[in-house]
């Protein structure tokens, strides 16, 4: 079996140390042009539009990390969508005031990242609120019908009828808070049914 070698400490903090000096460099250039930018176009403090550019790509980033979702991944899209556009007309356009169109795209960028963000807030908080479904005891359950034979009266087959009125019984209890050991001992059926009832809940 062969085995990856790690590159040799000092190696990795050159590289690290040469990352941080590119990103610094590369940050500061676009900084400096979307200030620039800005206060061209009339804005005051013009230092802070850049700011919010940059902070929704670091929010969206570690958004997209966490697992936010589509979304998350196209507001950092358009996030360094708007950076690169900014920093490309800067470069092109001749000094002096900006054109009236360019000036309102420019003042429409702070309100749009204020409800952007605010609602990849929201998406996060769904996201690391949900949690998964509990397989564990799940699959406890699985291995103790396994190692026990089940009785006469969890494996004598029920109608269909009777079988979907006690799975809405039991998810109502669930939804209650119940614990589904309760709801199986409850309903008289077997816990194994009550775990994936509960899996088919859709968080509130």
């Amino acid at each position: 079996m062969t085995t990856t070698e790690r590159p040799p400490r000092a190696a990795a903090h050159i590289a690290a140390i040469g990352v941080a000096g590119i990103c610094a460099a590369a940050a500061w250039l676009s900084f400096t042009a979307l200030t620039d930018l800005a206060s061209r176009s009339g804005i005051n403090a013009a230092w802070l539009w850049p700011l919010i550019i940059d902070s929704l790509i670091v929010a969206a980033t570690i958004a997209a990390v966490a697992g936010a979702g589509t979304y998350a991944r196209v507001l950092l899209a358009a996030g360094a969508a708007l950076s690169l556009a900014g920093n490309i007309l800067h470069a092109v356009l001749p000094p002096g005031p900006l054109p009236i169109w360019l000036n309102a795209a420019i003042a429409a960028v702070p309100p749009i990242a204020l409800v952007a963000v605010a609602h990849l807030a929201v998406v996060l908080r769904r996201t690391t609120t949900t949690a998964p479904p509990d397989t564990t005891e799940l699959a406890a359950v699985e291995v103790n019908e396994l190692a026990t034979p089940e009785t006469p009266e969890t494996t004598e087959e029920t109608p269909d009828d009777t079988t979907t009125e006690l799975r809405d019984q039991g998810l109502a209890l669930l939804r209650q808070g119940h614990p589904p050991r309760a709801v199986a001992d409850q309903l008289n059926v077997h816990r194994s049914s009550v775990y994936r009832w509960r899996q088919t809940l859709t968080p509130a």
